[in-house]
């Protein structure tokens, strides 16, 4: 049935999801592989192949693939909503909280209506805000990232 929706609807980004995910279930881990690189090629401009391989990678452990992969998307669409998410969760499990929350702040930009990622940013704020801080840092003062005092810029 997946790959009848594809013959349907080349683009169909569930369908191709599903199938993927079908064939890493029945130990058909290169034929996902290939099914999501070669739906990659023939839509370059599409951030759906790039967010579907990252995932993928991610599940086997290649974080910097995967990484690269949603960077690729971001750069094809930097406002696209699921690559957006995608990075920010690949961000905060590598322990990476504020460029976590960039993502997650940019995607709630594009749809504010995420429940869920409010929840998750806030839980990720107050987790900064208990660290200790840093040897050095006057009066106890946070060190600033960049931007962070001026979001306006961005």
């Amino acid at each position: 049935l997946y790959r009848q929706a594809i013959s349907l609807n080349d683009q169909h980004a569930d369908a191709h999801r599903g199938l993927a995910g079908l064939l890493i279930e029945t130990k058909r881990e290169s034929f996902a592989f290939d099914l999501l690189n070669q739906w990659k090629a023939r839509y370059p401009g599409s951030t759906e192949p790039l967010v579907e391989l990252a995932r993928v990678y991610q599940e086997y452990g290649d974080r910097r693939r995967a990484t690269d992969l949603l960077a690729d998307a971001l750069r094809i669409n930097p406002g696209d909503l699921r690559s957006l998410k995608a990075m920010g969760h690949l961000r905060e499990v590598e322990g990476q909280t504020h460029l976590a929350i960039d993502n997650y702040s940019r995607a709630l930009q594009v749809n504010p209506n995420q429940p869920d990622l409010l929840q998750r940013v806030a839980a990720l704020q107050t987790q900064i805000a208990q660290r200790p801080v840093p040897a050095g840092m006057p009066g106890g003062q946070q060190p600033v990232r960049y931007g962070a005092a001026a979001p306006f810029l961005r």
